[in-house]
């Protein structure tokens, strides 16, 4: 039966990648060696297999065909040999086969793999090639392996056949091996073929793919030769354009020399006259100074002269003023002594005054007390009997009612209780106690102390309203107030005194106050080096760290500031960029016109001056520093490198349509993201026209849509985003990099930061303006108060109070006034009235849409009036009392005066006497019946003293009038309406 090897002469199958089937060589063959695995492929032949039948034969070819591995089937010779036309040439000494048989082989170490046949490491499939007999050649049995002899598979031979040696096969059984081997050559020949065919295949489409790349590349060239072309003509109308307005510029210059000439002339010229002038006038001066001189030397005569006079003088009065301190001592004495005497004098007739007034009051009160006990006794004496009564006592309370003189009132000899009068024994009469007597000297002391309090509130109500003024104003504030791209494609806002970072999707993940960081103030603008640190201009406000400049850098993470850059001590940071390769900063200062490099540790590398715009914005782009123009809508070009730092190279104008173009002024900010120019554009100081786009080459490209009234004053970019932000705005607008609009960045922190900080003014504000109500409410009840005791103390010094006589004997011939019959269905009428008009009132306040606060303010107001209203209504009225020429008038709370004359004060519908005053009513506040006022009162009023307002003032608010207590009431629920009002702005 064939049999066959494997050899191996180191060629790989085209298309594989050499390393790879090295690679797996290695593992096949268990090789550690690099050495021997180079051999391998030496092209020297190495047998792989030996022994194989022609079927494994062919199935392993195939399995190493496709892993890459090139081998060659050596068909065995005929005897069966398994080394037949073969030298085998190893790399230790050699020995035959059957030596190497018989020798026993050594176990192997537990820690070193056995080498692997391939029939092990190649997974089993189905034959795709067979090997034919005829496949072996002459040459290959001339074929030396060269390498060493890898292990074999024990070869397999029929049933009943020894190991080493096999018997001649029979002729069926040859021809069918013939056939197997004609089979295996076809096949092997047609996949043969079918491979060359896939080489062709492949190698044309190579070609292909090679001369579509020749295309591409052409056309690549020619489009390169395009750009560089349109590079070249845009280059020369630039180089044109920057020619012109260097000759506008040596022109504008030529003109500036010429006026400068004619100015410097013109003021030479001024300068001469100008010195004539001074001389003139110094010539003028020192004859003006000689003659003040010889003035000075006269006045001083005159002066010592009238100083002798004025001293003989003095020495006169001096002697006249002694003789008049003498006398002025003399009657200063005399007039003490009489002083005290007089006291002492005016003391003992006020004891004697006092205790004539006490005995005349004893002597009224048991008057009093007998009057009735005299008259109950005599109507006793002329009753014609007496009734039994059943254990009842009567008191003094329970005698007969007052009887009037009138004989049609008569019934059984007694007059009836007329309608309006009082129970006499439950009136008490005025009494002019010391307490009424010393009301003048309270109301000065009283009205003093409530100037005192008035003036105090007025100076702190003023002290409180210069402190409100210089406080910010309680106002929302709108959005943030600056915004910078930090490391990680994170996002810093900065809302006052606060700092929000953001992480890559617009989510707040920290907060931190400047008292956090130690510092005072921090101010735009913001930048972050390379090591992460915020970079700002700003204030330490920590004792133990010294100012030593006004950069600061903050390390967040750490909480923590330290100035940095001392060099720069008084230098204004008004613009402020980061190198993202060295960390150098370059700085902008526009009020000296300066641009300063420093290195990462802060040291000044270079200063120059050039002149800036009031905001300069510095961007680093492929090498060069851009500044936006201090002339115009234009970016002016700088080279920053040590030895040509701040040297203009260009100054591009930004040219945004030609309907714009003349209206824009300056660019206030510019930042570029991806292959495009983004700047902010303004016609006038303040005035922006909005958000423009240009490409590489500050060409035009579009205008980006941004919200309805949008002010924007910052551009970011912030992870292939452009940021925009509006002060007025909470929202910051985004925009991609093709210039679409996508959602707008909205922080919760910044949010919520920004209602916590006018929540905590608006606190503020609330409390600062009631303190100040509160002071101008004191201070305006203490002026009104000291105003009422001075009112007070006017009348009581010129009222001379008299206590009320008894009224027992004359109670029969007294008549009453009527009370008003309607007095309570008119109240109830004008009550009506008045809550449909304080209804109409508030409904029309709720239709214009006032606010809660105002509705609250409104309905107290309208609520003082109700309760005066009320008030007075369910008052007693008092009592009037005619008796022939005088008047017994009662008041609301028992009090009663009888008296006529002069003691009689009248004022409108109020009647007084002394303490007691009655309202007599009016139209829609009946009181009394208005005919019995006219018929019996009025004419017993018009013999008193009419008086003025302020004298029924003081006496309603004495008294406790209900109507001046319902005017009290008013006046405080307006006042409570007017402090809602005006905290009305703080909610």
């Amino acid at each position: 039966m064939n049999r066959f090897n494997l050899t191996f002469r180191g060629e790989i199958v085209e298309g594989h990648d050499p390393e790879q089937v090295r690679a797996r060589l290695a593992e096949l063959l268990d090789i550690d060696d690099p050495g021997l695995l180079q051999r391998c492929f030496s092209g020297d032949p190495v047998v792989l297999r030996r022994n194989l039948e022609r079927k494994e034969a062919a199935e392993l070819y195939a399995r190493l065909r496709r892993t890459g591995i090139h081998v060659d089937l050596v068909k065995i010779g005929d005897r069966g040999d398994l080394h037949a036309g073969e030298t085998d040439t190893s790399l230790g000494e050699p020995r035959d086969e059957q030596e190497q048989e018989q020798e026993p082989q050594p176990a192997p170490a537990p820690d070193k793999p056995q080498p692997k046949q391939a029939k092990e490491d190649i997974e089993r499939e189905s034959p795709t090639e067979a090997v034919a007999a005829e496949d072996s050649s002459p040459a290959a049995n001339d074929i030396q392996d060269t390498g060493r002899n890898w292990p074999t598979a024990p070869a397999k031979t029929a049933a009943g056949s020894p190991g080493t040696t096999g018997k001649l096969e029979n002729n069926k059984a040859d021809e069918v091996i013939r056939r197997a081997d004609l089979a295996a050559s076809k096949q092997l020949q047609s996949e043969q073929d079918a491979e060359l065919k896939a080489r062709e295949v492949k190698h044309k489409t190579a070609l292909a793919a090679a001369k579509r790349r020749a295309e591409l590349a052409e056309k690549k060239r020619s489009a390169e030769a395009r750009v560089a072309e349109l590079r070249a003509k845009l280059e020369r109308e630039q180089e044109a354009a920057a020619a012109r307005r260097r000759e506008e510029l040596e022109s504008e210059q030529a003109e500036a020399a010429r006026r400068d000439a004619v100015a410097r002339a013109e003021r030479e010229r001024r300068e001469a006259a100008e010195r004539e002038r001074v001389a003139a006038e110094r010539a003028e001066q020192a004859r003006l100074e000689q003659a003040r001189q010889e003035d000075k030397r006269r006045q001083a005569a005159e002066k010592a002269a009238q100083r002798e006079q004025e001293k003989r003088k003095a020495e006169e009065m001096a002697a006249k003023l002694q003789v008049e301190n003498a006398r002025r001592k003399r009657e200063q004495a005399e007039a003490a002594a009489r002083r005290r005497a007089e006291e002492v004098l005016r003391k003992a007739r006020e004891e004697e005054r006092q205790r004539a007034q006490e005995e005349d009051q004893k002597a009224q009160r048991r008057a009093m007390e007998e009057q009735p006990i005299q008259r109950a006794a005599t109507e006793l004496a002329h009753k014609p009997g007496l009734k039994p009564v059943h254990g009842r006592v009567k008191t003094r309370l329970e005698t007969p009612s007052i009887q009037r003189r009138s004989s049609g009132d008569k019934v059984d000899g007694k007059r009836k209780k007329q309608s309006g009068a009082p129970n006499l024994f439950s009136l008490r009469p005025f009494r002019n106690t010391p307490g009424i007597r010393d009301r003048a000297a309270v109301s000065n002391r009283a009205m003093r102390i409530a100037y005192t309090v008035a003036v105090i509130s007025l100076v702190v109500a003023a002290a409180l309203a210069a402190r409100l003024a210089t406080l910010p104003a309680a106002t929302q504030p709108a959005g943030p107030s600056g915004m910078i791209t930090a490391p990680q494609d994170r996002l810093l806002l900065q809302a006052g005194a606060h700092l929000l970072m953001h992480d890559r999707s617009g989510v707040s993940i920290s907060q931190l106050s400047l008292d956090n960081l130690g510092v005072a103030s921090l101010f735009q603008p913001l930048a972050f080096d390379r090591a992460g640190n915020l970079l700002a201009a700003g204030e330490i406000t920590t004792a133990s760290t010294p100012k030593t400049g006004p950069l600061l850098r903050c390390d967040l993470t750490a909480r923590a500031c330290e100035a940095f850059a001392a060099e720069l001590a008084g230098t204004v940071i008004s613009a402020l960029t980061v190198h993202p390769i060295d960390g150098s900063l370059f700085i902008a200062d526009n009020s000296a016109g300066e641009l300063i490099r420093l290195d990462s540790e802060g040291s000044v590398l270079g200063r120059t001056s050039i002149e800036l715009p009031p905001r300069p914005i510095l961007q680093l782009d492929s090498g060069l520093l851009l500044i936006n123009s201090a002339l115009g809508p234009g970016i002016s070009v700088y080279r920053y490198e040590e030895n040509a730092f701040g040297e203009q190279l260009d100054e591009v104008l930004l040219l945004p349509g030609a309907a714009n173009a003349k209206e824009i002024n300056r660019v206030t900010d510019f930042v570029r993201n991806g292959e495009y120019w983004w700047a902010i554009l303004e016609k006038a100081e303040g005035t922006t026209t909005g958000l423009y786009r240009f490409d590489s080459q500050w060409q035009f490209v579009d205008r980006p849509t941004l919200a309805m009234g949008t002010r924007p004053v910052q551009l970011a970019n912030w992870g292939g985003r452009t940021l925009v932000r509006d002060p007025t705005r909470m929202e910051i607008q985004r925009f991609n990099s093709l210039g679409a609009v996508e959602a707008p960045l909205s922080s919760r922190g910044l949010i919520q930061l920004l209602e916590e900080q006018g929540h905590k003014s608006s606190l503020i504000q609330l409390g600062w303006r009631i303190a100040l109500a509160v002071s101008l409410l004191v201070a305006i009840a203490g002026l009104c108060l000291g105003g009422l005791h001075r009112l007070r103390s006017l009348v009581y010094t010129s009222c001379k109070e008299r206590g009320a006589a008894p009224v027992d004997k004359l109670a029969d011939n007294i008549d009453w006034v009527e009370i008003a019959p309607d007095r309570n269905a008119s109240f109830s009428r004008t009550g009506i009235g008045y809550l449909l008009l304080a209804t109409g009132v508030v409904l029309g306040a709720m239709g214009l849409g006032a606010s809660s606060i105002q509705l609250a303010a409104l309905l107290l107001a309208l609520t003082g009036p109700a309760i005066a209203l009320l008030l007075l209504q369910r008052s007693e009225t008092g009592h009037i009392g005619v008796s022939g020429e005088q008047l017994l008038l009662v008041d609301h709370s028992g009090m009663y005066h009888f008296d006529g004359g002069g003691r009689i004060h009248h004022h409108g519908p109020f009647l007084m006497i002394d303490d007691v005053t009655v309202f007599t009513g009016a139209p829609l506040l009946p009181a009394f019946s208005p005919a019995a006022i006219s018929e019996w009162v009025t004419p017993v009023a018009a013999g008193g003293v009419k008086v003025d307002r302020k004298i029924v003032t003081v006496k309603l608010l004495q008294a406790r009038h209900p109507l001046a207590m319902g005017v009290v009431v008013i006046l405080v629920t307006s006042a409570g309406a007017v402090a809602l009002l005006s905290l009305h702005g703080i909610f």
